[in-house]
């Protein structure tokens, strides 16, 4: 019998086309995950994290984008779906957090009624029955005051509070898959604690899957199960939490957890990855990254790695990844 998967993607590619290039933003990413299971997705701004998982909710327009591959939601295809099949989908079956609730949030709808306008639509609630749950809700995301919060407009919330009022929305019709992505960016340290720590009781209040996206491996460290890094449109390592964080296969992985500052050591100096991330308009003919890569051989920089298993249900695309561990 297969494994039971959530979510499967296979194979996924997205191509923006831009001044007349093309932008090879998703190229060949397949991830799965089980139910109530917390993948972390890690890696530097623009290497393909938000397009991947938004195209899961199909909110990536094609055209223009031109996308390929397969996306599977509990066994069903969800890439040829009719956008009014997707609405049955997007806040019921799954739910996003995104990074900057005051992009997102109506400016000029009282926070109630936005998260009533989910409940309306996909539980059939009364106005009057979907702000009493707007109120639970709040309160289940530690809200203060959230008899009163419901009457507030966004800019009437902190940051903080404005991106609890976002998990509420994101929370109100009981997902079994929530996509957070990068949900801390723009908070303080404190905050984000909080924030982080509320996403944890959440899931296991609720059952959840998670997927967290983040550039910070510190962030997901204690958060998720299982961690896949990504790096110019593709996946260079999976695997569970702990192992990738004792023992990192590839060297984009390790120099990331490098870069995480640390208090048990005399150095003043922040570890950097030298250079910079590659033009996506073009896939290099070899390894992504072995014009960042310390340990690049000739063989890196002309021919592609494929992702190789490893014991513990780990994978890297790395030629030495064997070696150098």
């Amino acid at each position: 019998m297969a494994e039971n998967k959530m979510l499967r993607i296979k194979d996924l590619r997205v191509v923006f086309p831009v001044g007349g290039k093309q932008i090879h933003a998703v190229n060949g990413v397949s991830v799965d995950l089980a139910p109530g299971e917390a993948l972390g997705v890690i890696g530097e701004s623009g290497c393909g994290k938000s397009v991947t998982f938004s195209s899961v909710l199909k909110l990536i327009q094609s055209p223009p984008a031109m996308i390929s591959g397969d996306i599977e939601l509990n066994g069903r295809s969800i890439m040829d779906l009719p956008e009014k099949e997707m609405q049955k989908i997007r806040g019921k079956e799954v739910s996003m957090i995104f990074q900057e609730p005051m992009r997102c949030l109506n400016p000029v709808e009282k926070i109630g009624v936005q998260i009533a306008e989910s409940l309306r639509l996909h539980e059939g609630m009364t106005m009057k029955q979907a702000l009493n749950r707007a109120v639970e809700l709040l309160k289940m995301v530690e809200m203060p005051d959230a008899e009163q919060r419901i009457g507030c407009y966004p800019h009437q919330l902190s940051g903080g509070l404005r991106q609890r009022a976002m998990i509420a929305i994101a929370l109100a019709c009981s997902p079994k898959l929530l996509i957070a992505d990068e949900p801390t960016t723009a908070l303080d340290v404190t905050i984000q604690s909080q924030i982080i720590r509320l996403i944890q009781k959440l899931r296991k209040e609720t059952g959840m899957g998670i997927v967290f996206i983040s550039h910070d491996m510190g962030v997901v460290a204690s958060l998720v199960d299982r961690i896949a890094v990504f790096y110019a449109g593709q996946i260079v390592e999976q695997g569970n939490t702990r192992d990738i964080f004792r023992n990192p296969l590839h060297p984009y992985t390790a120099g990331l957890i490098k870069c995480i500052p640390r208090l048990d050591t005399e150095s003043r100096r922040l570890y950097t990855i030298r250079g910079s991330t590659p033009n996506l308009t073009t896939i290099p003919e070899g390894c992504c990254f072995a014009p960042r890569c310390p340990y690049a051989t000739e063989t890196c920089r002309t021919v592609k790695p494929e992702q190789t298993a490893f014991p513990g249900g780990r994978s890297c695309a790395c030629h030495h990844a064997a070696s150098l561990n």
